[in-house]
């Protein structure tokens, strides 16, 4: 195929079908100006004369957007006994001092635990992953196997470790043996 400016100069012999298949004719240009979104003319810059309706901020409503926007700060964890805990829901806090161990997950913003349950789609298959991993993540990785033999079926427990996104994937739904797990370790 050749360029298009080579086609648009005075060839000295008629062209072929190819290039009269890729040559774009004028009048199909033409209507591809004016039927693209509706539009009968060229598009056009904006005029830098033209007045645009002025913009008003008003801070009355503004309370009616305010209460749809999210919390910028995650309130912090509220002091009660710790013969309300577990709450309704469940949520356990952390404990007090971080566990000396050489690793550590982090809780999410919310203070919940990393544990997630991921289903592969168009399958039954389903992975436990453990997010926000610090430190030495093969002797979590260890333990955690460890522990989770022995609510295993057959004992075997499969694990992939990603040292770099800083997580561990368990075959099967393990997420409340991992977040019993990592509650008695006390995170």
């Amino acid at each position: 195929m050749l360029p298009l400016r080579l086609l648009r100069s005075a060839p000295s012999h008629p062209p072929t079908h190819s290039q009269r298949i890729f040559q774009p004719s004028s009048s199909l240009l033409l209507s591809f100006q004016r039927t693209y979104l509706g539009r009968t003319d060229k598009f056009k810059p904006p005029d830098p004369n033209q007045t645009y309706t002025p913009v008003v901020e008003s801070a009355d409503e503004f309370r009616f957007v305010d209460r749809l926007l999210g919390r910028d700060v995650v309130p912090k964890i509220p002091e009660k006994s710790l013969k309300e805990y577990p709450t309704p829901s469940g949520w356990i806090p952390p404990a007090p001092v971080p566990p000396q161990l050489p690793y550590f997950i982090a809780r999410t913003r919310f203070h919940n635990l990393p544990v997630y349950l991921h289903v592969v789609e168009h399958s039954t298959r389903k992975l436990t992953q453990v997010a926000k991993v610090q430190g030495d993540i093969w002797m979590l990785e260890k333990e955690l196997v460890h522990f989770l033999r022995q609510h295993a079926f057959d004992g075997l427990v499969a694990s992939q470790v990603s040292e770099v996104n800083r997580w561990i994937r368990i075959k099967g739904n393990y997420v409340e043996q991992v977040k019993e797990f990592l509650l008695a370790k006390g995170f």
